[in-house]
Protein backbone atom coordinates (compact mmCIF):
# COMPACT_ATOMS: atom_id res chain seq x y z
CA UNK A 1 0.00 0.00 0.00
CA UNK A 2 2.88 2.49 0.58
CA UNK A 3 3.42 2.50 -3.08
CA UNK A 4 0.03 2.36 -4.31
CA UNK A 5 -0.08 5.15 -6.71
CA UNK A 6 3.03 2.93 -8.66
CA UNK A 7 0.41 1.31 -10.14
CA UNK A 8 -0.84 3.52 -12.72
CA UNK A 9 1.12 3.04 -16.08
CA UNK A 10 1.99 6.14 -18.38
CA UNK A 11 0.82 5.41 -21.50
CA UNK A 12 3.20 6.22 -24.02
CA UNK A 13 0.44 8.10 -26.32
CA UNK A 14 -0.56 9.60 -23.52
CA UNK A 15 2.77 11.30 -22.35
CA UNK A 16 3.94 12.25 -25.68
CA UNK A 17 1.21 14.00 -26.21
CA UNK A 18 1.79 15.53 -22.76
CA UNK A 19 5.13 16.93 -23.89
CA UNK A 20 3.53 17.92 -27.55
CA UNK A 21 0.87 20.15 -26.01
CA UNK A 22 3.55 21.77 -23.67
CA UNK A 23 5.94 22.19 -26.91
CA UNK A 24 3.27 23.79 -28.78
CA UNK A 25 2.12 26.05 -26.07
CA UNK A 26 6.09 26.88 -25.01
CA UNK A 27 6.15 27.95 -28.15
CA UNK A 28 2.91 30.02 -28.27
CA UNK A 29 4.28 32.05 -24.98
CA UNK A 30 7.61 32.08 -26.34
CA UNK A 31 6.39 34.50 -29.62
CA UNK A 32 3.53 35.94 -27.78
CA UNK A 33 6.07 37.29 -25.08
CA UNK A 34 8.30 38.22 -27.77
CA UNK A 35 6.02 40.25 -29.79
CA UNK A 36 4.41 41.99 -26.48
CA UNK A 37 8.17 43.15 -25.47
CA UNK A 38 8.55 44.20 -28.97
CA UNK A 39 5.27 46.29 -29.44
CA UNK A 40 5.42 47.68 -26.12
CA UNK A 41 9.24 49.16 -26.07
CA UNK A 42 10.93 48.24 -29.09
CA UNK A 43 14.51 47.83 -29.64
CA UNK A 44 14.69 44.49 -28.80
CA UNK A 45 17.42 42.14 -30.37
CA UNK A 46 16.53 40.22 -33.17
CA UNK A 47 14.30 36.73 -32.89
CA UNK A 48 17.23 34.46 -34.38
CA UNK A 49 19.31 35.18 -31.34
CA UNK A 50 16.06 34.21 -28.92
CA UNK A 51 15.28 31.29 -31.37
CA UNK A 52 18.75 29.90 -30.61
CA UNK A 53 18.44 29.17 -27.46
CA UNK A 54 14.89 27.65 -27.86
CA UNK A 55 15.47 24.11 -28.02
CA UNK A 56 17.80 24.15 -24.71
CA UNK A 57 15.25 26.25 -22.83
CA UNK A 58 12.28 23.57 -23.52
CA UNK A 59 14.83 20.91 -22.86
CA UNK A 60 15.23 22.48 -19.32
CA UNK A 61 11.65 22.80 -19.05
CA UNK A 62 10.52 19.11 -19.98
CA UNK A 63 13.29 18.14 -17.32
CA UNK A 64 11.86 20.45 -14.43
CA UNK A 65 8.88 19.28 -15.16
CA UNK A 66 9.57 15.73 -15.01
CA UNK A 67 11.34 16.63 -11.32
CA UNK A 68 8.44 17.68 -10.76
CA UNK A 69 6.24 15.13 -11.59
CA UNK A 70 4.00 16.74 -14.00
CA UNK A 71 4.19 13.80 -16.49
CA UNK A 72 2.92 11.35 -13.68
CA UNK A 73 -0.58 11.03 -12.83
CA UNK A 74 -0.38 11.00 -9.34
CA UNK A 75 0.37 14.95 -9.39
CA UNK A 76 -2.15 15.60 -12.17
CA UNK A 77 -5.42 14.14 -10.57
CA UNK A 78 -6.26 17.62 -8.74
CA UNK A 79 -6.28 20.90 -11.17
CA UNK A 80 -5.68 22.87 -8.74
CA UNK A 81 -2.73 21.36 -7.65
CA UNK A 82 -1.38 20.73 -11.01
CA UNK A 83 -1.84 24.81 -12.06
CA UNK A 84 0.00 25.34 -8.64
CA UNK A 85 3.25 22.15 -9.58
CA UNK A 86 3.46 24.04 -13.44
CA UNK A 87 3.44 27.43 -11.79
CA UNK A 88 6.43 26.73 -9.55
CA UNK A 89 8.29 24.57 -12.22
CA UNK A 90 8.03 27.37 -14.57
CA UNK A 91 9.58 29.86 -12.03
CA UNK A 92 12.36 27.52 -11.27
CA UNK A 93 13.09 26.61 -14.89
CA UNK A 94 13.52 30.18 -15.59
CA UNK A 95 15.73 31.05 -12.80
CA UNK A 96 17.86 27.92 -14.35
CA UNK A 97 17.57 29.78 -17.56
CA UNK A 98 18.82 33.15 -16.19
CA UNK A 99 21.56 31.87 -14.63
CA UNK A 100 22.69 30.14 -17.69
CA UNK A 101 22.15 33.18 -19.69
CA UNK A 102 24.51 34.91 -16.64
CA UNK A 103 27.13 32.42 -17.03
CA UNK A 104 27.31 32.14 -20.97
CA UNK A 105 27.18 36.01 -20.83
CA UNK A 106 24.21 35.39 -23.08
CA UNK A 107 22.50 38.86 -24.64
CA UNK A 108 18.92 38.82 -23.60
CA UNK A 109 16.21 41.50 -22.73
CA UNK A 110 15.12 40.90 -19.01
CA UNK A 111 11.59 42.87 -20.62
CA UNK A 112 11.15 39.63 -22.12
CA UNK A 113 12.09 37.04 -19.41
CA UNK A 114 9.66 39.09 -17.33
CA UNK A 115 6.79 38.98 -19.98
CA UNK A 116 7.85 35.22 -21.03
CA UNK A 117 7.18 33.88 -17.39
CA UNK A 118 3.99 35.48 -17.54
CA UNK A 119 2.83 34.31 -20.93
CA UNK A 120 4.12 30.79 -20.09
CA UNK A 121 1.99 30.84 -17.16
CA UNK A 122 -1.07 31.20 -18.96
CA UNK A 123 -0.31 29.59 -22.15
CA UNK A 124 1.01 26.27 -20.36
CA UNK A 125 -1.70 25.79 -17.62
CA UNK A 126 -4.05 26.46 -20.41
CA UNK A 127 -2.87 23.67 -22.22
CA UNK A 128 -3.02 21.12 -19.53
CA UNK A 129 -6.47 22.50 -19.13
CA UNK A 130 -7.32 21.45 -22.56
CA UNK A 131 -5.72 17.95 -22.33
CA UNK A 132 -7.44 17.28 -18.71
CA UNK A 133 -11.26 18.32 -20.82
CA UNK A 134 -10.25 16.23 -24.06
CA UNK A 135 -9.63 13.31 -21.42
CA UNK A 136 -12.89 13.80 -19.24
CA UNK A 137 -14.87 13.84 -22.63
CA UNK A 138 -13.24 10.95 -24.17
CA UNK A 139 -13.51 9.03 -21.17
CA UNK A 140 -17.23 10.13 -20.77
CA UNK A 141 -18.18 8.28 -24.03
CA UNK A 142 -16.03 5.26 -22.84
CA UNK A 143 -13.45 5.91 -24.98
CA UNK A 144 -9.53 4.70 -22.54
CA UNK A 145 -11.60 3.22 -20.08
CA UNK A 146 -9.39 0.61 -18.30
CA UNK A 147 -11.33 -1.86 -16.23
CA UNK A 148 -9.59 -2.97 -12.87
CA UNK A 149 -10.97 -6.19 -10.64
CA UNK A 150 -9.56 -6.56 -7.22
CA UNK A 151 -8.88 -10.01 -5.31
CA UNK A 152 -9.92 -9.61 -1.63
CA UNK A 153 -12.67 -7.70 -0.47
CA UNK A 154 -11.71 -7.23 2.84
CA UNK A 155 -10.14 -4.07 4.57
CA UNK A 156 -6.77 -4.12 2.24
CA UNK A 157 -9.22 -4.68 -0.83
CA UNK A 158 -11.36 -1.81 0.37
CA UNK A 159 -8.48 0.52 1.36
CA UNK A 160 -7.45 0.07 -2.77
CA UNK A 161 -10.81 0.39 -4.43
CA UNK A 162 -10.53 4.05 -2.69
CA UNK A 163 -7.13 5.15 -4.16
CA UNK A 164 -8.27 3.87 -7.44
CA UNK A 165 -11.03 5.89 -7.34
CA UNK A 166 -9.12 8.67 -6.87
CA UNK A 167 -7.94 8.08 -10.37
CA UNK A 168 -11.68 7.92 -12.21
CA UNK A 169 -11.20 10.82 -14.29
CA UNK A 170 -8.20 9.31 -15.95
CA UNK A 171 -10.52 5.91 -16.89
CA UNK A 172 -9.64 3.61 -14.05
CA UNK A 173 -13.17 1.68 -13.06
CA UNK A 174 -13.39 -0.88 -10.50
CA UNK A 175 -15.67 -3.61 -11.97
CA UNK A 176 -15.60 -5.82 -8.55
CA UNK A 177 -14.03 -7.69 -6.32
CA UNK A 178 -13.21 -11.52 -6.33
CA UNK A 179 -13.13 -13.33 -2.55
CA UNK A 180 -13.36 -16.88 -1.50
CA UNK A 181 -13.67 -15.63 2.21
CA UNK A 182 -16.66 -13.15 1.74
CA UNK A 183 -20.15 -14.22 0.71
CA UNK A 184 -22.51 -12.24 -1.89
CA UNK A 185 -25.18 -10.15 0.28
CA UNK A 186 -22.47 -9.36 2.91
CA UNK A 187 -20.36 -7.11 1.85
CA UNK A 188 -20.99 -3.58 1.33
CA UNK A 189 -18.70 -4.29 -1.94
CA UNK A 190 -19.57 -5.23 -5.49
CA UNK A 191 -18.52 -9.19 -5.09
CA UNK A 192 -18.53 -10.87 -8.55
CA UNK A 193 -17.85 -14.30 -6.84
CA UNK A 194 -14.67 -16.49 -5.63
CA UNK A 195 -11.62 -16.42 -7.12
CA UNK A 196 -11.88 -19.64 -9.50
CA UNK A 197 -14.26 -17.48 -11.45
CA UNK A 198 -11.40 -15.24 -12.54
CA UNK A 199 -10.56 -17.23 -15.71
CA UNK A 200 -14.31 -16.86 -17.03
CA UNK A 201 -14.49 -12.92 -15.39
CA UNK A 202 -11.60 -11.67 -17.23
CA UNK A 203 -12.43 -12.34 -21.04
CA UNK A 204 -16.43 -11.70 -19.85
CA UNK A 205 -16.22 -7.78 -18.37
CA UNK A 206 -12.89 -7.32 -20.20
CA UNK A 207 -10.24 -6.73 -17.44
CA UNK A 208 -7.33 -4.45 -18.14
CA UNK A 209 -5.88 -5.00 -14.70
CA UNK A 210 -6.13 -7.48 -11.46
CA UNK A 211 -4.61 -6.28 -8.43
CA UNK A 212 -4.43 -8.53 -5.23
CA UNK A 213 -4.95 -7.44 -1.79
CA UNK A 214 -5.33 -10.17 -0.46
CA UNK A 215 -2.53 -11.31 1.45
CA UNK A 216 -2.79 -15.14 1.80
CA UNK A 217 -3.67 -15.81 -1.87
CA UNK A 218 -0.72 -17.25 -3.57
CA UNK A 219 0.29 -14.67 -6.85
CA UNK A 220 1.36 -18.34 -8.35
CA UNK A 221 -2.11 -19.40 -8.34
CA UNK A 222 -3.67 -16.25 -9.76
CA UNK A 223 -1.06 -16.07 -12.86
CA UNK A 224 -2.21 -19.93 -13.73
CA UNK A 225 -6.03 -19.06 -13.54
CA UNK A 226 -5.16 -16.10 -15.70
Amino acid sequence: MRNILRFIDQKKVSLLSLIIIDLVFFLLSFLSAYFIRNSVYGGIQSIEIYLTALPMSFLILVVVFYFFGLYERKIRVDGVSEVYTVSKAILMSAALLMAGAFLYKYDYSRGFVVVFIATSLVFLNSGRLIIRHIRKRLISKGIGITNVLIIGAGRPGRKLAGCIKKYRSFGYRIVGFLDDHIRKGKSTVKLLGKVDALAKIIPRLKIDIVFVSDPMMPHEKILEMM
